[in-house]
């Protein structure tokens, strides 16, 4: 559980839930913390955060998808000391939501200490860099959504139509998959585990890829419905079954898409290259 190189094929199969967490660090490249690290968490943890009542807010009104946050006093402790500390330590995200269903997801697989370096290793790492999806005017998510219209006309022009028609654009069905990075309550939690294997494997490309196998395992049923009830699948999935775990990363895997695909259309929706 130390090569990144060896576990990369692993990941589209999955991995073990007893090694998931430390598979997860391997592959993001962040180190089990040593005593320095944890005695700094606990510094942030000490220092007040502005945005206390927020988050302690956030965590009592949409934790419930974790059992373990709906009884367990304990888990609910960690995973407010891990949001508050985070936010004391970058003032300039601070706290937006999303970033809760992330830490509390990351809290399923790993202990309070080593989630939290974790997180703070995605939210830096040029790789991952989920810090600009909360950052304020969320620059991040926008650019997300804009790779994400764009690869959904590329792969589904049938359903991208029929959207269009209806006045349905990724902006108003993708917020909760891309802020919470697949992690909100409409998915069963192992399902979002699976989708996280390939992201920490692969990078955004998965997460864009997670998203098109929804739409592509939906296609028939989208098709019958209008702007309401198109809104209202994509929120809520009365069809629980678009969540098997297997259906869902096998179909993922049937879509190209590419870090360079990616970088062409980060490029377009920063105006660095015209519009096709």
């Amino acid at each position: 559980l130390h090569d990144r190189a060896y576990l990369k094929p692993c990941a589209r199969r999955g991995f073990a839930e007893n090694v998931r967490g430390g598979a997860w660090r391997v592959l993001a490249e962040t180190k089990a913390p040593d005593a320095l690290k944890r005695a700094e968490f606990w510094e942030l943890v000490a220092q007040q955060s502005d945005r206390r009542e927020e988050i302690e807010r956030d965590i009592e009104r949409t934790l419930i998808h974790y059992g373990a946050f709906d009884t367990d006093e304990e888990a609910v402790q960690a995973l407010n000391e891990m949001l508050q500390a985070y936010a004391v330590h970058d003032a300039d995200v601070g706290y937006t939501q999303g970033l809760n269903f992330v830490a509390a997801f990351l809290l399923t697989k790993l202990p309070l200490v080593d989630a939290y370096w974790l997180m703070y290793t995605l939210m830096l790492s040029p790789r991952f860099h989920l810090r600009a999806l909360y950052l304020h005017g969320l620059p991040g998510l926008k650019l997300c959504q804009f790779q994400f219209q764009q690869l959904f006309q590329l792969y589904h022009p049938r359903l991208a139509d029929h959207f269009e028609r209806h006045g349905v654009v990724a902006d108003l069905y993708t917020t909760e998959w891309f802020m919470t990075l697949f992690t909100y309550r409409a998915i069963p939690p192992e399902t979002s585990a699976r989708i996280w294997d390939m992201f920490l494997s692969e990078g955004w490309k998965a997460i864009h890829r997670a998203g098109l196998a929804i739409l592509s395992i939906s296609e028939r049923t989208l098709l019958l419905y209008d702007f309401e009830g198109i809104i209202q699948y994509l929120k809520f999935f009365p069809d629980q079954g678009v969540f098997d775990a297997n259906l869902l990363i096998a179909a993922a895997c049937d879509f190209k898409v590419t870090n360079r695909m990616l970088q062409k259309l980060s490029d377009r929706f920063q105006g660095r290259i015209p519009a096709i």
